[in-house]
């Protein structure tokens, strides 16, 4: 990455103004685009995985994994499309329409990873489409999926009740949802821990997280059915030493492409996160509901 990438990144991320929440997620993904990449050894995949060992090696492995165990539920909805949204580089896109033969169409609002989406398609051979937009205001027809899912996406999203009305907009009658993000915990933390997660969020680009319970009543007030939470932290976020494992292998490439420092912040916040998951007032969750048919 050049410096002026990251300088437009950086602008992204500083400059507030129109859109400036919008602006600020473009120049986090221009930021930290390249060492996610890196990190993942441009698979296509960005999420943190889920296993149910957490000394696994095959991080890869373990981000398909996560993909399979959102998408299970989607399996008894009715036939047809499904929707990945916040596709990301396409990776758990292609994954489905490799291994369940299903039609699915990514959307993003990052015009250069829908780009990398369609290239990784292609290089697999297979069929995805992939269409740049807002997942607050879908450009996308009512009523044309059998079943929507997102990873790790709607932590970026300003407007979630918007989200999740257009998610129920473009579900099929009995058509499913699945969603997999990082949740807010309530619990009583330190001024230290709160700065911390403030922090966290700026340079995450998220506005304030919803809890479990948010997602859940949510989608309920939209009149989706058959809402379920699942706690799965210790799936994911307990993957955290392995993700220092790898970040400490790339550190070379990591500290010749970016300004000195960034390795060892990304590093610090993964030990912090890895020393005090079960008292930090973040977890994972998956939510999923059905809409009626």
């Amino acid at each position: 990455m050049n410096r002026l990438t990251q300088l437009r990144g950086l602008a992204g991320l500083l400059i507030p103004g129109l859109d400036a929440h919008e602006a600020r997620t473009l120049g986090w993904y221009h930021v930290y685009g390249e060492m996610f990449r890196l990190l993942c050894e441009d698979s296509g995949f960005l999420d943190f995985g889920w296993s149910e060992d957490p000394d696994t090696s095959d991080l890869l492995g373990a981000q398909h994994e996560m993909v399979r165990q959102v998408t299970a539920s989607l399996q008894a909805g009715p036939e047809g499309p499904w929707l990945d949204v916040g596709c990301g580089e396409g990776g758990p896109a292609c994954l489905m329409a490799q291994e369940r033969g299903v039609q699915v169409t990514g959307l993003n609002i990052n015009a250069s990873q829908v780009a990398m989406c369609i290239e990784r398609a292609q290089r697999l051979g297979v069929q995805v489409d992939f269409v740049e937009g807002n997942a607050q205001e879908m450009p996308l027809d009512s009523g044309t999926f059998s079943g929507v899912y997102t990873i790790e996406s709607p932590l970026h999203y300003p407007d979630k009740p918007a989200f999740l009305a257009e998610v129920t907009r473009v579900l099929k009658p009995g058509g499913r949802f699945a969603l997999c993000d990082i949740v807010r915990v309530p619990r009583d933390i330190s001024l230290g821990q709160a700065m911390g997660v403030e922090l966290g969020r700026w340079l995450y680009a998220c506005p304030p997280l919803w809890s479990a319970a948010d997602w859940a009543e949510g989608m309920r007030s939209l009149g989706l059915e058959d809402v379920e939470i699942m706690d799965c932290t210790r799936q994911t976020l307990g993957l955290t030493p392995a993700w220092i494992r790898q970040l400490d292998s790339v550190k070379g490439e990591i500290r010749k492409r970016y300004p000195p420092g960034v390795y060892q912040g990304a590093r610090r916040i993964l030990v912090e996160l890895s020393a005090r998951l079960e008292g930090l007032p973040i977890g994972y969750t998956l939510v999923t509901a059905r809409k009626p048919a």
